[in-house]
């Protein structure tokens, strides 16, 4: 390996990756753990400004495409600081792709053969004036963006012992509408009347509604609209954290929406019952209490993220609807997801799990603070609840 070029191609480029991986997962982690807000920009900032400095420095400090550089590689003269992180870099690389391998053979996920895709929706959505020129606004129209586009996907959801009652319930899951106005208000128009002309029983949000506090009258203007037998039940996420909590919730139960986080709506149809809890963990009081004698019931969780998925198939849950991680929003070839806020890294990124009688739906969300997507496009979702033996 004389040739430094060659040498930064074959012990470099490999390193870069895991370097860039191993980044990715302290992210996820450090934004799954129900940080405080300002600790949480914090570790957001010092993510996106190591991920370059620590490559800058490598070049700055042994410069790499000098001959002398390939001569002490070759004669076993790296710096021993710099060899340790390669090897680190190197081992994240060899973990997180035998991770992905392992995971396409032996995983809770349910493959997306098993849902419909009704439709690809491209409304014409250009920002709100006051966001024409900002930076995500332009990001949001970069080429090949997927910001813009939404899919529509009917999932069947099999539960063991479902009652007569709820056998057919079409419950439409919705999360992750970040409204900010960089992807314009008429985006979230269009998805308010496609879900309402899937004519689902029960609508579910599930977190991370409003990023801008001054749009908030037009976001409830905007999602007033939806409607379903069953009502309009909503939690909070951790963005809903940094925007007016309280307010908002007042805002949304004026408008006919059922605030369901750290507590459970019951629904009653003679003998039948269906409990609908919402847990807001890690950013919002505590699991939500339900009654033993509930058991016989059908029973969801309404949880931003799917974090609480383990808990859940503790306490005996059919279904679960989560969000927060986007999908990834960026889905490279070969790898998938990288970017997951996720205790679990980019295990439940974006679409349908069991765990034994426990279903879990992980939406892509419908938005993102940063509007940026690749092979990723957001989604409105239908789940069509069926008894086990005929459905998933």
């Amino acid at each position: 390996m004389d040739s430094p070029l060659l040498l930064i191609a074959i012990l470099g480029l490999p390193a870069l990756v895991g370097h860039w991986l191993l980044f990715a997962a302290v992210a996820n982690r450090g934004q799954a753990a129900g940080l405080a807000v300002g600790l949480d920009h914090v570790v957001t900032a010092t993510h996106w400004l190591l991920l370059p400095a620590v490559p800058a420095a490598f070049l700055i400090t042994e410069r790499p495409w000098t001959y002398e550089f390939a001569a002490a590689v070759r004669a076993g003269d790296f710096c021993p600081v710099w060899g340790t992180y390669f090897a680190v870099c190197y081992a994240t690389l060899l973990v997180t792709v035998g991770e992905r391998l392992i995971r396409a053979v032996v995983s809770d996920q349910i493959p997306l053969t098993t849902a419909t895709r009704l439709a690809v929706e491209r409304p014409h959505a250009p920002p709100e004036p006051d966001r024409a020129r900002h930076p995500l606004a332009l990001i949001a129209r970069l080429p090949l963006n997927e910001s813009g586009t939404f899919e529509v996907h009917e999932y069947p959801i099999g539960i063991a012992g479902l009652a007569d009652r709820w056998n057919g319930l079409r419950i439409a899951h919705l999360g992750d509408l970040h409204v900010t106005g960089d992807v314009g208000l008429n985006y979230f128009r269009r998805v308010v009347e496609v879900t309402n002309g899937l004519r689902p029983d029960l609508i579910v949000v599930s977190g991370d509604l409003l990023d801008r506090e001054e749009l908030l009258d037009a976001f409830v203007e905007l999602v007033a609209p939806l409607e379903a037998p069953l009502g309009v039940a909503f939690v909070f996420g951790n963005h809903d954290l940094r925007h007016g909590p309280d307010v908002t919730r007042e805002r949304l139960r004026e408008a006919g929406w059922t605030h369901v986080g750290g507590r459970a709506e019951v629904f009653q149809d003679g003998d039948d019952t269906l409990i609908l809890a919402g847990d807001e963990r890690p950013w919002f009081g505590g699991p939500p209490q339900t009654s033993p004698a509930d058991a016989s019931a059908l029973r969801v969780l309404v949880s931003h993220t799917p974090d609480n998925f383990s808990a859940a198939c503790r306490a005996g849950y059919d279904l679960v609807l989560s969000g927060h991680n986007h999908g990834g929003q960026v889905r490279l070839p070969g790898l998938g997801a990288v970017y997951s806020p996720s205790l679990t890294g980019t295990r439940y990124a974006g679409g349908l799990y069991r765990r034994g009688r426990t279903a879990l739906h992980v939406t892509r969300g419908l938005s993102a603070e940063i509007p940026l997507r690749f092979r990723c496009p957001a989604e409105v979702a239908v789940l069509t609840l069926g008894r086990s033996e005929a459905a998933l």
